[in-house]
């Protein structure tokens, strides 16, 4: 048995008895004097042959954890693989990597929170929003619940327009319509809404079936409502994006009849031209040549050209200007906006690989040529700095 100082008795191997006794055994001096105490003790702990005094109850060790080998715990517990392994293991990885999911869940949390607080003024303050800015809060709505929540509190306060009804349709989080305080089929009963804006709202549902993959909707909105439309068109009360709507599908969805057919039918420059921009790329050229045939007597020298060329290229560019320039409004007498359709078709038929292109631009510049002599006989105005900076951006 060996017992140190500050020890309690621990019960070793013979080999490892052998070896202290050994060691002691050098260390006395040839006076038959020991050496100091120190070495000894030095040796013991260096095999880790002390136990730790048990710590008092109620005070707390903060004894750190560093690993030291031991003799005896080799003896009485094994290896320090078996040792090791018989530890409970934590992976490191999977930890850090749940601590990021956290922080992820609490961001994303906090800013769910964060939209939640901006969407939801209170009553007052929605109703008193002006159009822009109620227009861009209808937008920014994310929550079908709170957009129908919005739209019930406008009809409650008799405060409900076309703008919020038409903004909230068109708000790509609806998508459940039954959900609506109205119905979506016939907006003709409800307090706000003229007859040409329901005939409008009713359009604007085209394009909301559409977004939602509705083609049996479409079908059964224009199989009612058709004869509105055409009506309604006749008579001039749709602006030219509504328009565009009603013939892209009606051609799409409607094949009864085809574009020729309603050229000749509405006999109306402005509706030809909208057929034209509205109707698929491969009719175009069709389109653009029974216009030119069918209003050959409305038409000035400029729209002659425009559709020349419409007739002979199929060019998105050339449908992009037309709804940007209505080419039914040009008058002869608009310098500026004849100088921007030369410089566009010019643009267009130079960059074009079609073998008719070289004749067209001969006509172009024979065209152009006549009309600055017309210009200049007429004395018709100069252009302004601002004209000739669109005319020059355009080319």
């Amino acid at each position: 048995m060996l017992t140190t100082r500050a020890a309690a008795k621990q019960t070793v191997s013979k080999s490892t008895l052998a070896f202290v006794r050994k060691f002691i055994g050098k260390g006395l001096s040839r006076d038959g004097s020991q050496e100091p105490q120190q070495e000894t003790d030095a040796l013991a702990e260096a095999l880790n042959l002390f136990t730790r005094k048990p710590a008092k109850s109620g005070k707390s060790s903060e004894v750190g954890t560093e690993y030291k080998p031991s003799l005896f715990k080799a003896f009485a517990k094994g290896s320090v693989d078996e040792q090791m392994r018989s530890r409970p293991r934590t992976d490191a990885s999977n930890a850090h990597q749940d601590k990021n999911d956290a922080f992820v869940q609490n961001m994303l949390r906090s800013i769910n929170m964060t939209l939640n607080t901006m969407s939801s003024l209170d009553a007052s303050e929605l109703l008193s929003l002006d159009a822009k800015q109620l227009q861009a809060h209808i937008k920014s709505i994310t929550d079908e619940k709170l957009l129908v929540d919005t739209l019930d509190l406008f009809i409650e306060h008799e405060r409900l327009n076309f703008q919020i009804l038409g903004d909230v349709l068109m708000n790509p989080c609806l998508r459940n319509l039954s959900r609506l305080p109205v119905d979506a089929k016939n907006f003709s009963n409800i307090r706000g809404i003229d007859e040409v804006q329901a005939v409008k709202l009713k359009i604007l549902m085209l394009k909301k079936h559409h977004s939602l993959k509705h083609p049996i909707q479409i079908i059964s909105n224009l199989k009612q409502n058709i004869e509105v439309y055409f009506s309604a068109i006749k008579n001039d009360q749709l602006p030219r994006n509504y328009e565009r709507l009603v013939w892209k599908f009606t051609f799409q969805y409607l094949k009864q009849y085809n574009e020729s057919y309603y050229v000749e039918q509405f006999k109306n420059l402005r509706t030809s031209f909208i057929i034209w921009e509205s109707t698929k790329m491969s009719h175009s050229r069709q389109v653009a040549q029974k216009i030119l045939s069918h209003h050959s007597q409305e038409l000035n020298s400029v729209q002659i050209l425009f559709l020349k060329v419409a007739a002979a290229l199929e060019d998105k560019q050339l449908r992009y200007f037309s709804v940007k320039t209505p080419l039914d409004r040009v008058s002869i007498n608009s310098r500026w906006k004849c100088y921007l359709i030369f410089n566009s078709l010019e643009k267009i038929l130079l960059h074009s690989q079609q073998p008719t292109a070289t004749s067209l631009l001969d006509e172009l510049n024979t065209c152009r040529a006549n009309y600055i002599k017309y210009a200049s006989e007429k004395g018709l105005e100069e252009l302004t700095p601002a004209s000739e900076e669109i005319i020059l951006q355009q080319w």
